[in-house]
């Protein structure tokens, strides 16, 4: 065979970010729809004993998730955090169902959901300039750089 896959970081993540032009959920869209996807995609190439990450966030225990009869998330709240929570929320649900699939199982495929905490990144970048304004000084003081977070989510 080819070359095989041994480990997917799925890091996507906005924050704050105002509903689509179609008034899709970005939050849903980019952090778990557009990784839940790239995932299903990466499996098949995935090699024996590999690793999914996917990076949550504890926000997610705010988050609720709720379904139409059709199986579709139903009730869209209108404010950025419950979305936020929502998005982080199907990340560990989705990380959790891997985990629990035989099939990945027998492949020595193990996932995991990671909540990196505060890391000096552009997510905040959809907040008003005010609050970047009160960001910025803790984010380079208190926060970790994406080079310090990386090396513990992979190890």
């Amino acid at each position: 065979g080819g070359r095989s896959l041994a480990v997917l970081v799925n890091n996507a993540g906005v924050m704050g970010a105002a509903d689509g032009t179609g008034g899709g959920d970005q939050h849903l869209l980019v952090n778990h729809l557009g990784p839940f996807l790239l995932t299903r995609l990466l499996l098949p190439v995935m090699g024996q004993g590999g690793r999914v990450v996917n990076v949550a966030s504890r926000a997610h225990y705010r988050g609720a998730l709720h379904f139409d009869e059709a199986g579709n998330i139903d009730q869209h709240p209108s404010w950025w955090f419950p979305k936020y929570a929502r998005s982080k929320l199907a990340n560990v649900m989705f990380t959790a169902s891997l985990a629990e699939r035989p099939q990945l199982q027998q492949r020595g495929i193990t996932a995991y959901s990671v909540s990196p905490g505060p890391v000096a990144t552009s997510l905040f970048r959809y907040f008003p300039s005010y609050a970047q304004w009160l960001i910025q000084p803790l984010a380079r003081t208190v926060f970790r750089t994406p080079e310090q977070w990386g090396i513990h989510t992979v190890a």
